[in-house]
């Protein structure tokens, strides 16, 4: 038995698995839509409708993009901050990846500890990001360890 394009299988997404998530994706934009400006009670602003249209195809383009991939992404929590950008955030043990979306822009954080200098990364999005920032977010180096350990169990097993 090979094992060479094994990976851990609760890294799929079934198809009625990604639309129920594209719902629910919709739903958080539909509340999102309804913020008026200072809705937290700081200044904070609204999002625009083009930064909630901009929001809304750049997280749909990176799921298809991941799930089309192979991989399970799950549905990020998604929120608006003080200056009306559309943000995304995914936790992964000690890993997130932040998104954060306006007009015309979207940049992404990836975070793995506290310190600013060493434990963070920060650049602009763009849809060629979108896998491996997935596969990093996942750590899929340990995924392909597992499959490797798998792989040399099945070996060890097999009669010679």
């Amino acid at each position: 038995m090979r094992l060479e394009n094994y990976e851990p299988p609760e890294y799929k997404l079934t198809k009625s698995q990604a639309e129920k998530q594209k719902r629910e994706i919709s739903e958080q934009f539909d509340i999102l839509s309804q913020r008026e400006d200072n809705w937290d009670g700081r200044d904070s602003k609204k999002p625009t409708v083009l930064t909630l249209i901009h929001g809304k195809n750049v997280i749909d383009a990176m799921l298809d993009s991941v799930i089309s991939s192979g991989y399970q992404c799950d549905t990020p929590s998604i929120s608006s901050d003080g200056d009306g950008y559309v943000t995304a955030v995914w936790y992964k043990n000690e890993r997130q990846l932040h998104l954060q979306i306006g007009e015309h822009e979207a940049e992404y954080f990836k975070v793995w500890g506290t310190n600013i200098d060493t434990e963070m990364d920060a650049d602009f999005l763009k849809p060629e990001n979108y896998v491996p920032l997935w596969k990093w977010l996942i750590d899929v180096a340990r995924a392909e360890d597992a499959r490797d350990r798998a792989q040399a169990q099945l070996t060890a097993m097999s009669p010679t």
